[in-house]
């Protein structure tokens, strides 16, 4: 959810700058969450957690005194290395090596588990953190003739957990009887990080004796499938059946590379934006169910994928910030085919839509996808749905322009004739415009233009799209927010003479997309051969907005041409039960905050500092003051692009309603347990009482996404 987006007059101090992460604390863990590796549908020859210790794994330290060790954060174990001592990097080799186990019996083998690797230079990841194989440890690490095992090892400059997926051991290994792992860790003066690793397990596909222990916590896959299509063996118009829902906003295609059958699909990766290749709309029963999808990689370069499902009202996704739920973190594809598998719970009747992410932390890396099952035991689905397509993704006949912009433009291109703000695609909002830049509005005016359109054999054609205009003037909203149509266009937009359509602009200062319904395009252009279409957009140094658009329309058929809305009012302020605040969404936020931009190559992200920032929503007020921190409140920019609000030790969060009291306040991110309030109980994150006013004092480094306010 994003909010209300105003100018810097209320900051009392700001600055963009080249930030250095420097907490009290530089290697602090960011405490991830860990919830098992991925297994296959063998037994567990290892199957370590670090829950509570290293357990049978071992230790040995080759260069320097910094040796593997175990910690908690937030309840969650993990061995933990790390070469930063004494505030400085040293020189560093540590392992972590595990039991032997016996694979005489088996014919393939894996290993998988999740991790961290954060701090240092991104490029060592490879380098400075190893896994290993032998089948002839001597006792001693360093006498030992090891194999590295690649396990597309990522710095994503992040403390969140991520799954490797199944790792296939060398062949060499396979029917082996003392085989062991090992995690080797380095670092040097010049750069040392911090490794984190849990949920090791090593599995195979024969199976043990009775003598090994059979996999735990491994997700009931037992009932029907309840996916159409699952295997990806029939496709019609390159696509396959039951798949391709409008949550869909990846590029995919048909591969003859399967891991059953003689079809899998291929789905392209980018390395800037999550791609996601979405199922048909099913309504299912409470209860719980598990997804399967068998992964491959396509070739040297290992993607990382995700698992999950969309919520969906009528076919499509009501609220984008909240209504992707992902049951697994993103794990890299393994080399040859693997399955992975996660459970969830659905409380009521719920439409969904399956989602297989190929995510961005997969360097851009096509991944193949086999055999998605949806199973459950004690649910289903609601009798009389999911055998239909929804309506939402048909496109309509003697359609010549469909264009969602949430994967780029398409055939559209862009000019700007005042200033340097150019439309930008985003996946989640599509097209984009703002004139609001460096801390203030700007003088804009830029264009997003249609391909050539043939209407030699039309009567009568309609343009539709779904729209957002907030912020701003809103009386503004159709002098701002054109639609423009013309026959002769130049090539270039000053030179043209365009036609105004009216589709109803309105800026309801919301976030919330509505749709024009089928615009009639008018008479003048029927018959002609070369139409073009342009959204322009302008903005002033007295207001700017933001336009956003997407699933853009043109077809054949006859519209409507709606009446001009009047301005709305401004809605009422939100109660405090609304009080949302997404630091996610710096530009959302009151006041508006521009993020900072990341410069090329940066492996330390960027960052917007303040002494002292209050923001507002409704009657819900969040004051963030540096107090006697060395270090101020910033608002920070990774390199990956995510953004969330860093406090640090002897900071404080001072957070009160005009009216009424607060019951709950709840912090979402990475690290938001270390911090103390003034009244009421709080605990890992969530603040319960009953006050008007409330005051936290932050004892260590702090990494909030959202916070809420009831």
């Amino acid at each position: 959810m994003r909010f209300k987006k105003l100018l810097f007059a209320a900051l009392s101090v700001f600055a963009f700058a080249a930030c250095n992460d420097t907490p009290e604390s530089p290697y602090n863990p960011g405490g991830g969450t860990g919830g098992g590796g991925t297994t296959t549908n063998g037994f567990a020859y290892i199957n370590e957690t670090f829950a509570t210790s290293l357990g049978a794994f071992t230790t040995q330290q080759e260069v320097g005194n910094y040796a593997w060790k175990h910690e908690v954060y937030n309840s969650n174990g993990y061995a933990k290395a790390s070469g930063f001592a004494n505030g400085a990097s040293q020189n560093a080799i540590s392992w972590l090596i595990s039991p032997s186990f016996d694979l005489s019996k088996e014919t393939k083998a894996y290993v998988s588990f999740e991790y961290v690797i954060n701090k240092g230079e991104i490029s060592a990841a490879a380098t400075n953190h190893k896994l290993m194989v032998t089948s002839e440890y001597t006792g001693d690490a360093t006498t030992t003739e090891w194999t590295e095992v690649d396990f597309g090892a990522v710095n994503n400059n992040s403390w969140s957990f991520q799954k490797t997926g199944n790792v296939s051991l060398p062949i060499d290994f396979i029917g082996a009887e003392n085989v062991v792992i090992a995690f080797k860790y380095i670092s040097t003066t010049e750069t040392s990080s911090t490794w984190e690793v849990n949920n090791v397990l090593v599995t195979g596909e024969v199976g043990a004796t009775e003598e090994y222990n059979p996999v735990v916590n491994k997700p009931s896959i037992e009932g029907e499938n309840l996916l159409e299509n699952s295997g990806f063996e029939a496709w019609e118009n390159n696509k396959p059946l039951g798949w391709g829902l409008t949550v869909t906003n990846g590029t995919y295609s048909q591969s003859s590379e399967a891991n059953s059958g003689v079809a899998s699909v291929l789905i392209e990766g980018n390395a800037s934006s999550n791609k996601r290749l979405a199922s048909k709309s099913y309504t299912l029963k409470a209860g719980t169910y598990t997804l399967a999808a068998y992964f491959k990689s396509t070739g040297d370069a290992a993607g990382q994928f995700r698992l999950g499902y969309a919520k969906l009202t009528d076919g499509v996704v009501a609220d984008t910030q909240n209504d992707y739920i992902y049951i697994t973190s993103a794990a890299q594809v393994p080399s040859a085919w693997g399955q992975s598998y996660e459970s969830f719970t659905l409380e009521t009747e719920t439409e969904i839509a399956i989602i297989i992410m190929n995510s961005k932390y997969g360097s851009g890396a096509s991944i193949l996808v086999d055999d998605v099952t949806l199973t459950t035991t004690d649910g289903g689905i609601v009798e009389g749905t999911g055998s239909e397509e929804p309506e939402t993704p048909e496109t309509p006949a003697g359609t010549y322009i469909s264009e969602a912009f949430t994967n780029g433009f398409g055939a559209f291109t862009t000019q700007e004739t005042v200033g340097d703000y150019a439309w930008v695609s985003d996946a989640q909002y599509g097209a984009k415009a703002s004139g609001y830049a460096n801390g203030a509005s700007q003088d804009a005016e830029s264009w997003l233009i249609s391909p050539a359109i043939d209407f030699t054999n039309e009567t009568a054609a309609y343009i539709a799209f779904d729209y957002v205009i907030n912020k701003g003037d809103a009386s503004a909203a159709a002098a701002n927010h054109k639609l423009l149509i013309t026959s002769n266009y130049t090539g270039d937009v000053a030179t043209t003479e365009w036609t105004e359509i009216n589709y109803g602009a309105v800026n309801n200062n919301s976030w919330t997309f509505h749709n024009t319904g089928n615009i009639a395009l008018p008479e003048s252009m029927m018959g002609k051969d070369a139409v073009v279409i342009a959204f322009k957009y302008m903005s002033t140094t007295a207001n700017s907005s933001t336009w956003e658009i997407k699933n853009v329309v043109v077809a054949s058929g006859t519209g409507a041409t709606p009446e001009q809305p009047e301005t709305p009012d401004t809605p009422d302020t939100p109660a405090a039960e609304a009080g949302v605040f997404d630091f996610t969404n710096p530009e959302g936020l009151t006041p508006s905050v521009e993020r900072a931009t990341v410069a090329a190559g940066s492996a330390q992200g960027a960052c917007v500092e303040f002494s002292d920032i209050t923001f507002t929503n409704g009657n819900v007020s969040v004051n963030v003051a540096q107090g006697s921190a060395s270090t101020p409140v910033r608002l920070w920019t990774r390199t990956g692009g995510d953004v969330e609000l860093r406090t640090y030790k002897n900071s404080t969060i001072t957070i009160s309603v005009s009216e009424g009291t607060m019951s709950s306040i709840v912090f979402e991110g990475g690290k938001v347990g270390t911090m103390s309030a003034s009244t009421g109980s709080f605990s890992a994150g969530t603040w319960s009482g009953d006050a008007q006013s409330v005051t936290f004092s932050v004892t260590g480094t702090l990494n909030i996404q959202k916070l809420t306010v009831k």
